[in-house]
């Protein structure tokens, strides 16, 4: 096998025959943040016509079909039952050579390695893309307030207090007390 960088993506040539196909993606891990959806990127330079031409991602560490193409059409009841309805290509990028596989609602046993195996009629190739975690998606603000809206009402009918809560903001807690009275 042979990897070369190629405009910061990596080059995986899997020549399984003279023929090999070139299969590009990621040259690092892509950070995917919990419960968010996610791309994982696989394409080719040059495109390949559709008819002969498959794309099967799996799961690497497990062996698990994450999603298939074939015979001009997705194939979700080859998908492993926790990937259902939670992977898909981009049909309108496919003939263009894009297969990039988008993963929704990414959860914690969704990161490891992925591979991307597309084949045509003469040739294959592989890419492998890891995914890892960027941690959780921060709680809407909105769902914070209003779940604590019976608390700051108690706190008020027992006397003058404030309630401060701590968001994602940069700002220090004495800025968010400006001008307010002790």
């Amino acid at each position: 096998m042979e990897a070369k960088l190629l405009s910061g993506w990596l080059a995986v040539c899997c020549a399984l025959s003279s023929e090999g196909l070139s299969v590009l993606g990621p040259a690092e891990p892509v950070a995917a943040v919990l419960g968010a959806d996610v791309v994982l990127p696989c394409f080719v330079l040059i495109p390949l016509p559709v008819p002969g031409l498959e794309i099967q991602w799996t799961k690497t560490d497990t062996g698990s079909t994450v999603h298939l193409f074939s015979e001009g059409e997705s194939w979700p009841e080859s998908q492993h039952w926790h990937y259902r309805g939670q992977a898909e290509l981009f049909p309108e990028e496919i003939r263009s050579g894009n297969f990039s596989l988008r993963l929704r609602h990414v959860g914690t046993g969704d990161t490891g390695n992925y591979t991307c195996r597309v084949r045509t009629g003469r040739a294959s190739g592989a890419a492998v893309v890891e995914l890892r975690s960027a941690g959780s998606a921060p709680y809407h603000t909105g769902t914070v307030l209003l779940c604590c809206a019976s608390l700051a009402a108690a706190l008020a009918s027992a006397g003058p207090a404030w309630l401060y809560l701590q968001t994602q903001s940069e700002s220090s807690p004495a800025e968010h007390r400006s001008g307010a009275a002790d």
